[in-house]
């Protein structure tokens, strides 16, 4: 299962707060992953914390670990589209 359906699955059952990062993190992640926490919590109309409490309830230590996780799924779903192409 990718991040992003992971997300997909848990995001109802998230706060307001959290669900509004979690639909960013999963229509924009090749943005998400160029931001700083505060960048994304402002983009999502909502603070830090919130952030940092959405990854830790997705599964993730913090921010940092949630970037490295879809920086990671992107590149790998760039290469198997490179090496189908």
């Amino acid at each position: 299962m990718s991040i992003r359906s992971d997300i997909m699955a848990r995001l109802a059952f998230l706060p307001r707060s959290a669900q509004r990062v979690g639909r960013i993190v999963v229509t924009e992640p090749a943005t998400v992953v160029h931001l700083r926490v505060a960048e994304l919590a402002r983009l999502c109309d909502t603070d830090e914390a919130s952030v940092v409490r959405f990854c830790h309830s997705v599964g993730f230590d913090g921010y940092g670990d949630l970037r490295e996780a879809l920086y990671s799924e992107l590149l790998e779903r760039s290469e198997q589209h490179q090496a189908v192409s």
